[in-house]
């Protein structure tokens, strides 16, 4: 994905496609890919997947939305590279719950650019979920993103032990949860896939650190035996290996402010590629159960953590995920 390509393409139609696929480059929960676009003149409006939610793990659709607002900061970040004025509404029709966004672009000419961005990280962006080295987060980062919190949105990175372990604590007892209620191990079997080329979705075993072999067993293992132990297992030696957690709270539980989330997630995500760091969101803490409440003391806030991912630095770096189709994203 060569962001110069765009001032190759003529056709306004096919520039507006080129930014639907960066928008597609971004990550979602059991990587469904929750999201639609329709193309109109010089607009690009995002809607959700209906038929990629998670019924078992986000019955409320908030991973959903978090996932939608990371597509859409892609879209923004590259519009800012290359100098395109736009008009962004969210939630255009309050009736159409799954419409989250319309950009209206005032043209479709862009700016010289080949100048340094955080554009020029969409392609690199990947989930990492390997161990991570023990090398903390350099503090000029910290101050950097903290600098996208606001009134209503609220960025933690946690790095001392003493709240680390509580954290862990609680991600481990929500895993453990997880994986002892066999709708949310059945619906994640689905969403496993066998380590081949063919599959544009879902986490392949190359993905997530399973053995080939293995791969092709894992989903019809995961709905037939308890899988809670060794998944506990496997998790707990991550989060322990992990030096920072970042955690992003917002002061309101609802749509706009879990799209919101997800564009924050996404930016510093970039921030984060440019600078050499890794992210491994793990949703169980914040999503299953009461469990964030257990968050919410450790962070000392009443705002609801949205967003809980692993950060730092990994000498491992896994395949990138799979993607649809650009034409299976579009609403015709």
């Amino acid at each position: 994905m060569n962001l110069n390509d765009f001032h190759k393409i003529q056709d306004e139609r096919e520039r507006l496609k080129f930014l639907v696929h960066l928008a597609m480059a971004a990550p979602s929960s059991h990587n469904t890919q929750p999201w639609k676009f329709r193309l109109g003149d010089k607009i690009i409006d995002l809607w959700g997947d209906e038929k990629r939610t998670l019924p078992a793990s986000d019955s409320n659709h908030r991973q959903f939305f978090v996932s939608l607002g990371c597509a859409l900061e892609n879209i923004l970040v590259a519009l800012d590279y290359y100098g395109l004025p736009h008009k962004l509404t969210l939630f255009p029709d309050g009736r159409e719950k799954f419409w989250a966004a319309r950009i209206k672009l005032e043209h479709l000419r862009p700016v010289a650019s080949g100048r340094a961005h955080l554009a020029s990280a969409i392609a690199h962006r990947h989930t990492n979920r390997e161990e991570y080295d023990a090398v903390g987060i350099p503090k000029d980062f910290g101050d950097r993103i903290k600098k996208l919190a606001g009134s209503d949105l609220r960025i933690d990175l946690v790095e001392d032990a003493a709240r680390r372990d509580k954290i862990i604590a609680a991600v481990l007892d929500a895993t453990r949860a997880a994986f002892n209620d066999k709708e949310f191990c059945w619906e994640l079997s689905h969403w496993l896939k066998p380590s081949l080329k063919k599959y544009r979705d879902g986490m392949p075993g190359y993905n997530i650190g399973v053995p080939w072999l293995i791969s092709f067993f894992m989903p019809h293992a995961l709905r037939r035996v308890n899988l809670s132990k060794p998944q506990t297992k496997m998790i707990e030696k991550q989060v322990r290996a992990t030096p920072a957690f970042l955690l992003i709270s917002t002061r309101k539980d609802e749509p706009a402010a879990w799209l919101q989330a997800g564009r924050v997630l996404e930016r510093i995500w970039l921030m984060a590629t440019q600078d050499g760091l890794k992210l491994g969101p793990l949703a169980a803490a914040i999503q299953i159960g009461e469990f964030h409440k257990d968050i919410q003391k450790v962070l000392d806030t009443d705002f609801r953590p949205q967003v809980f991912s692993r950060i730092g630095y990994a000498a491992k770096i896994p395949r990138p995920s799979p993607r649809l189709e650009l034409e299976d994203a579009l609403i015709q």
